[in-house]
């Protein structure tokens, strides 16, 4: 679980900007206006990180949606700086 969110999160990182020191990622994922998918996988990985209720069907979701979003990122050109 929380290795479908880290691929998300270097995604986003990519995508918008990188992650603060001492920054939540509830705090990242609403600063950057995460879309859905991602706002989707931070959730379930908070849910299993904090409140430890997380099942097979959620930890697939999230595993899915990553390798959605890692898809999606290496087909867009690279952000400017």
């Amino acid at each position: 679980m929380e290795a479908a969110f880290e691929r998300v999160e270097y995604v986003m990182e990519k995508r918008y900007r990188e992650r603060n020191a001492g920054e939540t990622v509830r705090e990242f994922v609403r600063d950057v206006r995460a879309n859905d998918r991602e706002q989707r996988v931070a959730d379930i990985r908070e849910r299993a990180r904090y409140a430890r209720r997380v099942d097979d069907e959620d930890a697939a979701e999230a595993k899915r949606l990553a390798r959605s979003l890692a898809a999606e990122y290496s087909r867009l050109p690279a952000r400017r700086r």
